[in-house]
């Protein structure tokens, strides 16, 4: 479940916990997904380490509304460039 929260993918989580082939991954990882017991334990987890990171889940979506709305413009320039640019022959 570990290896779940880190990466978020059932299938790529179980390859790297499990020495299966993918075929195996494919149907073996999702399907934990939907047992109760591991759906419990994953929610217990992701609310345990939000705690510990001292934040909830109105951090979590303002956070993402400011990034949604940012602007890539008021972090760099774009235009004119004061470095040289040399083409290979």
């Amino acid at each position: 479940m570990l290896e779940f929260l880190r990466i978020s993918n059932a299938t790529q989580a179980y390859l790297n916990v499990y020495d299966v082939d993918r075929k195996t991954a494919f149907v073996t990882g999702p399907r934990l997904l939907g047992n109760v017991r591991v759906q419990n334990e994953i929610k217990r987890l992701r609310k345990a380490k939000l705690q510990e990171l001292g934040v909830d889940a109105f951090d979590l979506m303002e956070d993402m509304v400011v990034e949604a709305r940012a602007d890539i413009g008021d972090y760099i320039d774009f235009g004119k460039s004061n470095q040289t640019v040399y083409e290979r022959d």
